[in-house]
C-alpha cells in the first residue's frame, strides 16, 4: 500500500496543477482565495481512517475585511498589506466560519481529488447563494448562528463591520466579565480590550 506521506505529495500536486488555474493559492496544508468580498480556505490532510487512507476537507469562510478589522484593534495593521496567505494560515488572524467538510476514501488520488473538488465547489457555490453574496446578510448570519467555534469574537467582527459599535462593545464587555478573552493578546491586552479602548 502507498505510504500516507507518498499519498499526500500526490495529493498536493493534483490540486496545485487542478486548482491554480482556478485562481486558487497554496500555503502548507491550505489552500486559498479571495472571491468578491469573502476569503475562502480551505485545510486539507490525508489521514488514515478505519485503516484506509481518506482526504479530509475543511472548509472556511470570512468577509475579506475580518481580517483587517482584526489587524487594526489588535495593533496590528502593517499585516493588512502582506500577502494573503497570512490570513489563511497566520497564528494572528481573524477566525473564519467552517461551512463545510469532506471526507472521502483516497483509493485513487486523480478521482478523489475530483470527487473533493465538486463537493467543495458545490458547497461553496450554495452556501454563498444562500447569502446572495452579500456582506451583509453574512453578517447577519453570523450574529444569528450559535454554537460556532470562537462565535463571539466573530460576532464582534460582524458587528463592527456593520458599524454597531456599541452590539460590538456589549458582546466584548460582557466576555470579560465572564472572565473570558478572545484568544489573541498584543501589546499586553486581549482583543476584547482593545475593542473596548478603540470604540469607547
Amino acid at each position: 500500500m502507498t505510504s500516507i506521506k507518498q499519498l499526500e505529495k500526490e495529493t498536493i500536486a493534483y490540486l496545485k496543477k487542478t486548482l491554480s488555474p482556478e485562481g486558487y493559492a497554496f500555503a502548507s496544508d491550505t489552500f486559498y482565495k479571495k472571491e468578491k468580498d469573502f476569503f475562502i480556505h480551505v485545510v486539507f490532510l490525508v489521514a488514515k481512517i478505519e485503516k484506509m487512507p481518506h482526504l479530509v476537507w475543511r472548509m472556511h469562510i470570512k468577509p475579506y475585511e475580518y481580517d483587517n478589522i482584526f489587524w487594526e484593534n489588535l495593533d496590528m495593521a502593517e499585516n493588512i498589506k502582506r500577502k494573503d496567505s497570512l490570513r489563511a494560515t497566520g497564528a494572528f488572524t481573524a477566525p473564519s466560519y467552517k461551512y463545510g467538510e469532506c471526507i472521502i476514501e483516497l483509493d485513487d488520488v486523480p478521482s478523489s481529488c475530483e470527487s473533493a473538488i465538486k463537493d467543495f465547489t458545490h458547497k461553496t457555490e450554495t452556501f454563498l447563494s444562500n447569502l446572495e453574496w452579500d456582506i451583509h446578510k453574512f453578517n447577519k448570519f453570523i450574529l444569528e448562528s450559535e454554537g460556532i467555534r470562537r462565535g463571539n469574537l466573530l460576532k464582534v467582527l460582524a458587528n463592527i463591520q456593520m458599524k454597531d459599535y456599541k452590539a460590538a462593545m456589549n458582546i466584548a464587555k460582557t466576555e470579560l466579565e465572564n472572565g473570558e478573552n478572545g484568544g489573541y493578546q498584543n501589546n499586553g491586552k486581549d482583543i476584547y480590550e482593545h475593542i473596548m479602548l478603540n470604540y469607547s
